[in-house]
């Protein structure tokens, strides 16, 4: 019996303690404290209350959905979609008017499809495509006039992609013969192609595919030794007292080729190049023969010596045969041109296509250069001072590459990084024997990736 007391007493106290543990553990069990983080809405507001902003973000507050920005007075100005944080769908900005400003996309947080831009009454002015950041195409058309043919952004990428370019000499096709004279260096001789390439994108010259030819090389290494000989520049020099068939190779040297002289250390094959683009001295303005040799659009190959303090490039070459229609080739070229490429003292030039003009009448045609404001909103093209004044003009028809060149000089003329420049050309005919007025608009940029190669 007394046993059977003492059972019941410690069940009595085994369900007790399972009871007070029951009860402990309710007690303890945590208690919610805030609701999961959801998808929301991120806002920032102006000084006077209105909003500024409104992005939609994720869980984790990041930015991902659409967004609006507006101006202190509830207008809207921009609105686009992000993606994990970064610019990724289309992108539209926005005139006061409502009238859409910009439209673009993006992928990725990087430009990628079709870019608009439009003026304020809803005109597309300008129209440009991206992949995956990289400008691909870029054209702006203001008064139905193609202003800037491709941005500054393509500009400066294909001269950096010209510097890179392997230059290609062609193997020898029949033996190139004993000669005067050599190069200072293959180096520079490829550099030079480089830039003669630079210059030729810059006025819309294929430029592309130039190769160097070893005959061409050895013509122009004679012709610089044959220079270096009588001590003075001369296309058509006299025999200096050399056998024969060595004097009659760097005759076809000299004769064939734009010639330079410098008694400084720089670059020699470069350096000439740069000088033939200028071409402005009193002794070639009348025709800027070397400039047109350069820019010739059917110039494929070309050859390079320096000797000495002279150097050659071979010029009367015709042998490409992709030469895509062109209305006029134009130095500087339209559009964005670098500053690096050209001079206040130098000339400008423009040779127009016989395809397009009939030949220019002497006294008749009329080159002017005005200072110019783009407005993109407006979709208009306005002067901001009158035209400069010329120190020089002239039309110039023989054959230097191209015939029918129309020469002119602005009269204390200073490059301004930004500054937009019209060049209006009146007097022209069309080959239907109708007026032709040529127009195209100059800004010159300083990039800093586009130094003289050098």
């Amino acid at each position: 019996m007394k046993s059977f007391l003492c059972y019941l007493i410690a069940l009595f106290l085994a369900i007790a303690c399972i009871d007070n543990a029951s009860f402990s553990y309710a007690e303890s069990a945590p208690k919610p404290t805030s609701a999961p983080a959801k998808p929301g809405f991120l806002e920032e507001k102006h000084d006077n209350g209105q909003l500024k902003a409104r992005y939609a973000i994720d869980a984790k507050g990041v930015k991902s959905g659409m967004y609006t920005l507006f101006t202190d007075d509830a207008k809207r100005v921009e609105r686009g979609v992000y993606k994990n944080g970064q610019l990724d769908g289309s992108r539209q900005t926005f005139y006061p008017n409502g009238n859409p400003k910009l439209s673009e996309s993006y992928r990725n947080g990087k430009l990628d499809g079709s870019i608009t831009e439009y003026d304020e009454k809803g005109s597309g002015v300008r129209a440009a495509q991206y992949a995956n950041g990289v400008a691909i195409t870029d054209r702006t058309l203001v008064e139905g006039l193609m202003i800037y043919p491709r941005s500054i952004e393509i500009v400066t990428a294909e001269l950096e992609k010209i510097r890179k370019q392997k230059i290609e000499t062609l193997k020898e096709t029949t033996p190139v013969p004993a000669h005067e004279g050599a190069n200072d260096s293959q180096e520079d001789r490829e550099n030079a192609v480089r830039r003669l390439m630079e210059y030729r994108y810059l006025s819309y010259v294929p430029h592309t595919g130039i190769v160097l030819d070893p005959m061409y090389n050895a013509h122009d290494e004679a012709a610089a030794a044959i220079l270096s000989k009588i001590g003075k520049l001369d296309h058509t020099p006299a025999n200096p007292g050399w056998p024969d068939d060595r004097y009659k190779f760097a005759y076809k040297g000299t004769s064939s080729s734009n010639i330079f002289q410098s008694s400084g250390r720089e670059s020699m094959n470069v350096s000439s190049v740069n000088a033939y683009m200028d071409d402005s001295d009193q002794s070639n303005i009348d025709r800027v023969g070397h400039r047109r040799w350069c820019l010739n659009p059917a110039l494929g190959k070309v050859g390079f010596g320096s000797f000495k303090g002279f150097s050659a490039m071979w010029s009367m070459d015709h042998s490409r045969k992709d030469i895509p229609p062109y209305d006029f080739v134009a130095c500087p070229g339209p559009g964005y041109y670098p500053t690096t490429h050209f001079g206040n003292k130098h000339a400008w030039s423009i040779s127009v296509s016989e395809a397009k003009y009939a030949k220019p009448a002497k006294g008749a045609v009329k080159a002017s250069i005005t200072p110019v404001e783009i407005q993109l909103s407006k979709n208009k093209i306005s002067a901001t001072g009158k035209a400069f004044d010329l120190d020089y003009e002239n039309l110039e028809l023989g054959g230097f590459g191209i015939s029918n060149c129309i020469i002119f000089r602005p009269a204390a003329f200073k490059m301004e990084e930004g500054k937009a420049y019209l060049v209006d050309v009146v007097g022209l005919k069309g080959t239907n024997g109708r007026p032709a007025p040529l127009r195209y608009v100059v800004q010159f940029f300083k990039p800093e990736s586009a130094k003289m190669t050098e």
